[in-house]
C-alpha cells in the first residue's frame, strides 16, 4: 500500500461491485456488476458540494476543467 498523503487514506486496488439498485433510472444501473478499480487516495472527511464549489471556484480559470467531467457554471 501506498503511504497516503496527511488527511486521506489508501483505497487498494480490487474489484468491487456498482449497480444493482432495482429502482434505478438507468437500465445498466440496475444490474449488479463487478468492476475492477484501480487504488486511489479517498479524503478522510466529508466534502458538501458547496465547499466544493468553493474549491473549483478558487482555482484559476484554466485548472477548473482538471477538476470537472462537465463545465460548471459558478455564478
Amino acid at each position: 500500500a501506498e503511504a497516503a498523503p496527511a488527511g486521506f487514506v489508501w483505497v487498494s486496488p480490487g474489484e468491487c461491485p456498482v449497480g444493482g439498485d432495482p429502482r434505478a433510472v438507468r437500465p445498466l444501473a440496475a444490474v449488479r456488476t463487478p468492476v475492477w478499480t484501480d487504488g486511489f487516495f479517498l479524503g478522510e472527511a466529508e466534502v458538501t458540494v458547496a465547499e466544493y464549489v468553493a474549491f473549483l471556484a478558487a482555482l484559476p480559470e484554466g485548472e477548473r476543467a482538471d477538476h470537472l467531467s462537465s463545465p460548471l457554471q459558478l455564478d
